[in-house]
Order: structure tokens, then sequence, then C-alpha cells
């Protein structure tokens, strides 16, 4: 009779260092619930990157993974503001026409109520990318971007792999349980455009 009370009391312990060490883990996945990522304490959450894809794969044509998508939604603020200023800029309507090219190149008509907001920051981020290729001050813009998003305080969601700092990229890593060939692995790693 002893005995249960302790075997009771020592299995309850158990159970509550579980539960702490369950939330310290959930806690780190990304910072805040339905988060993606948290980039300088503002929340991508995996609601707007699951529409992004969603559009962003049906306008482009083709599959885009929600890495890529959640790598360039991580970037493009940084960008444009680095871009903007050296005088390199795009508006969001210049990133909906884009858009709409790329529809109307297909043979496709672009949607009428237009484009949601994250799927307009990632087009105005691929555009501008180009108009950065361009720009005489490419190279410099292109230094001064890669500084900044080495200094940006990255939290993603380990479902997405996990960001690099050095490199300003999402990086990605199948579950060790999971057998993935390289074609594959390469795929899912293709940049977005």
């Amino acid at each position: 009779m002893k005995g249960q009370p302790v075997a009771l009391r020592s299995r309850l312990v158990k159970i509550g260092c579980a539960l702490v060490v369950a939330a310290f883990a959930l806690a780190g996945c990304a910072g805040q619930p339905g988060a993606a990522a948290v980039v300088d304490g503002r929340a991508i959450t995996e609601r707007s990157l699951s529409e992004a894809t969603t559009e962003l794969t049906e306008v482009l044509g083709g599959a885009a993974s929600p890495a890529a998508i959640l790598e360039v939604m991580i970037q493009a603020p940084f960008a444009v503001q680095v871009a903007s200023e050296h005088g390199v800029a795009i508006s969001t309507d210049e990133a909906s026409d884009f858009l709409d090219a790329e529809v109307e190149a297909r043979g496709d008509q672009p949607p009428a109520d237009g484009y949601g907001e994250e799927a307009l920051s990632v087009a105005r981020y691929l555009f501008l990318l180009g108009m950065i290729e361009q720009s005489p001050e490419g190279q410099q813009i292109m230094t001064e971007l890669g500084e900044r998003l080495q200094e940006v305080q990255v939290q993603l969601s380990p479902r997405y792999g996990d960001w690099n700092a050095e490199q300003a990229m999402v990086e990605q890593a199948p579950p060790e349980w999971l057998e993935v060939s390289e074609s594959q692995l390469e795929a899912e790693q293709a940049p977005v455009g």
C-alpha cells in the first residue's frame, strides 16, 4: 500500500515533466501559434502561406513549394526596402500587371477579383529581382540585401526546414525516416520563378 502513492506520484511527476518539455518544444516551432515563420516579430501565417502557394501555383502554371514561397515572403519586404533606397522600385499595380501577363501568356484569363496580398508581394519580389539585375547598382543592392537579411531574426516552423541566416534562405532536409530521391529533393528546393 505504501508503494502505491509513491508510484502514482512518480508517474504524475513524469507526466508533468513530459508536458512541460512538449510545451517548450511546441513553443519553439514558430514562436506564435499558426505561424509558418516569425520574422523580426512579424508572423507569416500558415493560412497566408497556403493561399499564396495555391494562388501562385495557378498563376505561374507550375508547382511552387511552400518552403520556396515562404523564403520569398521572408525576403520580399527587405528586398523592396533596399532596392527603393537605390531608386529601384515596383508598385503593387505593376506586380499585378506582371501576374496578369503570366496568366494571359498561358491563354488564361486573370482573376476578376485580383490577387491576394501575399501573392502580389511574391510577384513584386520576383519582378524586382529582374529590375535589380538590370540596374547599374545591382551588385551593390544585392550585397546590401544579403547583409540586411543576415541580421533578420527568423523563426521557422520545423515543417518548412531551418533558416540559414548566413545565406538568408530556407534549408530543407527531409525527416530521417523519409526516403527521398535526389530529384525530389532538388524539385522541392528549386527557386520560385
